[in-house]
């Protein structure tokens, strides 16, 4: 049965996109290990839980020093060098421009990306917050937004653009293997995207037993831009 909670898909039925691998193997792309995502496996025999507070249990913790360390006044100063450094306003106040000359597309369609860009750039309030979102996202290492669009008229596009503290959101990619008759080695047969937010789950260190303690998001609905930097250990 198909589940639509807060978020939309494009050609699915249900929340949580399930893709098979282009090619069969015992472990992941080298592009799924960069997003920062919860990976657990699940089969028919044993059934696999989230805890979503022991799971990322370090990781808000880190993000909330991180937000504490910001308050320093040293460090303040300095984290406002690298936001001045890093976003700059030229002599009509422009802070950011998409180039296309590269893009091997037809004018509309170019002409289409440009109008949306500058859109996203409205929804953003880019001219006036460019600081502020910089510097949340350099702080956190990470910054969400939820895709607000009108179900009942999906052709509209995006509505509006909500920011997700990142503290209340993960990443989950769900792993079903199964073993090779011929090696005996565990294959990735499919896998499983979707997004987990949970309000208390984040601001209260009781235990969360499963996926089901958060809220199911569809990977459509939530834009994702972390550093590219993750810790060695997880």
């Amino acid at each position: 049965m198909a589940i639509k909670l807060f978020g939309f898909t494009l050609g699915k039925q249900d929340i949580v996109q399930v893709q098979s691998p282009d090619q069969p193997s015992f472990t992941l792309p080298s592009e799924a290990m960069d997003d920062g995502a919860v990976t657990i496996t699940s089969n028919p025999y044993y059934g696999t839980y989230v805890d979503l507070e022991g799971a990322v249990r370090n990781e808000l913790e880190l993000i909330t020093r991180y937000r504490e360390m910001a308050n320093h006044p040293e460090l303040e100063m300095a984290i406002d060098d690298i936001v001045n450094e890093a976003i700059t306003h030229d002599v009509t106040g422009r802070t950011v421009n998409i180039v296309l000359d590269k893009l091997k597309q037809p004018e509309t369609v170019k002409k289409k990306i440009i109008e949306e860009f500058e859109t996203v750039l409205k929804m953003l309030n880019f001219g006036n917050l460019s600081d502020d979102l910089f510097k949340r996202w350099y702080i956190d290492g990470r910054i969400y937004y939820h895709v607000v669009v009108d179900e009942s008229n999906p052709k509209e596009g995006i509505q509006e653009l909500r920011y997700i503290d990142p503290r209340k959101i993960r990443k989950v990619r769900e792993l079903v293997k199964g073993r090779d008759p011929k090696t005996g080695a565990n294959i990735i047969q499919s896998i499983a995207e979707y997004y987990v937010y949970s309000d208390k789950g984040t601001t209260t260190q009781t235990y969360s037993a499963s996926v089901n303690a958060g809220l199911r998001i569809a990977p459509d609905s939530i834009i994702n831009v972390n550093s590219g930097l993750m810790a060695l250990c997880r």
